[in-house]
C-alpha cells in the first residue's frame, strides 16, 4: 500500500485539527492514573492523536528481570497490548525487553533493546498488525543477547533517548534515532527499510536525534565536542545549528509540524531552562514560577509544551505551557517528592507521562481538558 505523501497528510492533519472543538480553559483539567496488569513500574512516553498510549512497564509476575520489562499500548478503551521484542541466533530466540519512545498515528511504536555484549543498543519497530522488526546500521557490532548484560539495561528514564537506538516516528513511518558503533551517528529510516547516517558537522563526537515531523524534518542535538548543540536536519539533508541565548548545553526535544522546536538548554550556572526555538530562528525561553529546572519534552500542533520542572526543594512538577506563553502547572494526586514527569502531548492537548507515589511505585498517568 503506498503511503499518503507528506503533504496531503499535512492537509487531512489540518482540516481535522481546525475542526475539533477545544476547550477555552485548560486550566480545568482531569488527571486519571492506571498501570497494564501485574506492573510494578509503568512509564508512559508517548501519545497519538487517536489517543494510544505507549510505554514500557515492568511485569510483576515474571520472577526473571530479563523478561519483566515489556512494553505496552494502552487504546482509548482502556485496553492493553503488551509486547517484547525478539530475535533469533541460530535456533535461538531472544525475548529482549523494551525501551518504548514513540507512536505515530498508525499506531506503530518504536524505541530501543540491549544490544547484548556491546554497550549500544538496537533499534525496534512494532507496526499496528504486531509484526516486530529489530535493526540496526553498519558499524556497529552484533552478536547473541547476553542475558548478563540485558540485566544491566537501565530502566526507562528521561534520558533514554540520549544513546543508540530509535528515538521517534513520524505519521508516514520515517523513524529516526542514533546508531552506535566506533561513534554515535543519526539515522534517518524510511519506512521500506532504507537507512540515511548523517552528523550535522565533520567534527561532532556524536548525534542524538530526538523528534521527526512529518515533513521529514529532525531536531538532536550533537557533541562538536562541547558544549551539546542543537540541530535541524532539513528534509534535503542540510543541517542548521543553533544555541539559545547564554547557552552552554543545548538538548532540543521535540519539532512540530511548524518546525517550532522545544527543548532545554542550561547556562553557565548549571541551571535548565526552556526554550521555543520559532521557525525564523528566535528563541523565547521560559520556565514556570519557582523553577530551578525547567525540561520541556513535546510541543503539539499548536505549539502548546509540556514538560516538568524542578523547584528549590527537589519536587517535580508538570507544565502546560500555552501558546501565548502562560503556564500551567499541574501535579498527579497522590504524587510523592519524586513528582510528575509529564513526557508527550498529541494535537488534541492530552498530556501523558509518569509519577511516583508516596509507596516508590512509578504509574502512568493522562491529562486531559474537561
Amino acid at each position: 500500500m503506498k503511503s499518503a505523501s507528506p503533504s496531503a497528510l499535512f492537509l487531512s492533519l489540518l482540516a481535522f485539527l481546525i475542526f475539533t472543538p477545544r476547550t477555552s480553559n485548560s486550566s480545568a483539567q482531569t488527571i486519571t492514573s492506571f498501570d497494564p496488569p501485574n506492573s510494578t513500574g509503568t512509564f508512559a512516553f508517548g501519545i497519538n492523536l487517536n489517543g494510544q498510549i505507549a510505554g514500557t512497564y515492568i511485569d510483576g509476575s515474571v520472577l526473571s528481570p530479563v523478561t519483566a520489562q515489556t512494553g505496552f499500548i494502552r487504546e482509548r478503551d482502556g485496553t492493553f497490548t503488551t509486547f517484547q521484542p525478539e530475535v533469533t541466533f541460530g535456533e535461538r530466540t531472544f525475548r529482549l525487553p523494551p525501551r518504548v519512545n514513540d507512536i505515530n498515528l498508525e499506531g506503530d511504536v518504536v524505541g530501543t533493546v540491549p544490544d547484548g555484549w556491546t554497550i549500544t543498543s538496537s533499534s525496534f519497530v512494532r507496526h499496528k498488525d504486531g509484526s516486530v522488526v529489530v535493526f540496526k546500521g553498519p558499524g556497529t557490532v552484533g552478536s547473541a543477547p547476553d542475558p548478563a548484560a540485558i540485566l544491566r539495561s537501565p530502566l526507562p528514564c528521561d534520558e533514554c533517548i540520549d544513546g543508540s537506538g530509535a528515538a521517534a516516528i513520524n505519521a508516514i513511518g520515517q523513524i529516526t534515532g542514533a546508531n552506535g558503533g566506533s561513534s554515535y551517528v543519526g539515522y534517518l529510516r524510511q519506512p521500506d527499510g532504507s537507512m540515511t547516517f548523517f552528523s550535522p558537522s565533520t567534527g561532532s563526537l556524536a548525534t542524538f536525534p530526538s523528534s521527526i515531523n512529518v515533513f521529514g524534518q529532525i531536531t538532536g542535538y550533537f557533541k562538536a565536542p562541547t558544549p551539546d548543540h542543537g540541530f535541524l536536519r532539513q528534509r534535503n539533508g542540510t543541517f542548521i545549528s543553533f544555541d539559545p541565548p547564554n547557552s552552554t548545553t543545548t538538548r532540543p526535544r521535540s519539532i512540530n509540524l511548524f518546525s517550532q522546536i522545544t527543548g532545554y538548554f542550561m547556562d553557565s550556572n548549571n541551571v535548565e531552562h526552556g526554550f521555543l526555538r520559532q521557525p525564523n530562528g528566535k528563541f523565547v525561553t521560559f520556565d514556570p514560577p519557582g523553577s530551578t529546572g525547567t525540561e520541556p519534552q513535546s510541543i503539539n500542533f499548536w505549539g502548546e509544551i509540556t514538560g516538568s520542572y524542578t523547584t528549590s526543594f527537589g519536587v517535580n512538577h508538570g507544565f502546560l505551557r500555552e501558546p501565548n506563553g502562560n503556564i500551567i502547572t499541574f501535579d498527579v494526586p497522590g504524587a510523592s517528592a519524586d513528582g510528575t514527569f509529564a513526557k508527550e502531548i498529541n494535537d488534541l492537548g492530552i498530556i501523558v507521562g509518569y509519577y511516583m507515589d508516596t509507596n516508590l511505585l512509578v504509574h502512568e498517568f493522562v491529562r486531559t481538558r474537561k
